[in-house]
Formats: structure tokens, C-alpha cells, sequence
């Protein structure tokens, strides 16, 4: 009689603690799956369809105690000073300003971007931030090599020279 009562109890104990496994395994999954449809997704989807469109345009430069950060998306341009700052500073730019630089990046030989020989090497030595470009057409993304805050190559020393003008009006 022992036996079969305790028996009777593993089993009882066994499909109880079953159960409840089961139960929180489910009740975990159920929203990491809506967070990830939720929140993640979309995000991703609607920067990519952006990327592809349009025209993007990223300037940086920085050293040990500088920074700028300028972002052109074809409309709005956008700037920012601090490092690793999401916040930035909005400048609404006029019809003819947003014309002149798709004019400027239309010039651009941006096959050769990556290999454009920097006039200067004064970020070497922290004579000057150093600095980058990228810049999306259609989907397809160009870097350029690294280059001197202030003495960019000649081929886009025209644009870079724009672009940092419209911060320093802010």
C-alpha cells in the first residue's frame, strides 16, 4: 500500500511540474514573438526601402577632441558634434541648396571614391580630424579613403566644403 501511494505521488508530482514547465515555456515566447514583429522588423524594412530610393549622404570627422557628424538624405540635412549622440541638429535646406548638392554628388567619381589620394596627411599626427565620407545612390554604397577634416581630396572638395558650410551657419 505504501508503495503504490507513494507511486501514485511521483506520478502526481511528475505531470504537475510538467505542466507548469510547459506553461512558462510558452508564456515566454509568445511576446519575444511580438517584439520582434513589433518593433524590429518595420524599422529595418523602412531604413533599407530609404537606402535604396534615394540618395544618402554621410560626412565625418574626428580626432581626440573633435567631432561632426553630418547626415544628407536628399531633403533635410542633419549635423551633430557629439560623439555617439543620436541627437542632431536639423537645417532645412532651400529647393536650390538640396539641387546643388545632388548636382555635386551627380559630378562625383564614385567608383573611385575609395581610392582618392588624400592631399594631406596632417591626421596622422593629430594635425587634423580625420575624415570619411559614404554616400548611398540607388542602393549602392560608396566609401571613401580617409582624408584630412579641411583638405579633402580635390574631386569632392567641392562638396565637402558645402556640407561643412551649412553647419557652421547654424
Amino acid at each position: 500500500m505504501k508503495s503504490t501511494l507513494l507511486t501514485l505521488f511521483s506520478v502526481l508530482v511528475l505531470l504537475t511540474s510538467c505542466k507548469c514547465k510547459k506553461a512558462s515555456s510558452d508564456e515566454t515566447t509568445a511576446p519575444m514573438m511580438t517584439n520582434v514583429e513589433a518593433s524590429t522588423l518595420p524599422t529595418n524594412v523602412e531604413t533599407n526601402t530609404k537606402e535604396q530610393i534615394g540618395t544618402l549622404l554621410e560626412y565625418s570627422a574626428n580626432t581626440r577632441g573633435y567631432h561632426l557628424r553630418i547626415k544628407w538624405d536628399g531633403a533635410q540635412l542633419a549635423f551633430t558634434n557629439q560623439r555617439d549622440s543620436e541627437e542632431f541638429t536639423k537645417i532645412t535646406l532651400t529647393n536650390a541648396q538640396s539641387d546643388e548638392l545632388k548636382g555635386l554628388i551627380k559630378n562625383l567619381p564614385l567608383d573611385k571614391l575609395a581610392s582618392l589620394k588624400a592631399p594631406t596627411e596632417k591626421r596622422q599626427y593629430d594635425g587634423a580630424p580625420h575624415a570619411d565620407m559614404r554616400v548611398v545612390v540607388d542602393g549602392k554604397e560608396y566609401n571613401s579613403a580617409g582624408f584630412d577634416h579641411g583638405f579633402p581630396p580635390a574631386e569632392i572638395e567641392k562638396l565637402v566644403k558645402k556640407l561643412v558650410s551649412y553647419t557652421e551657419q547654424k
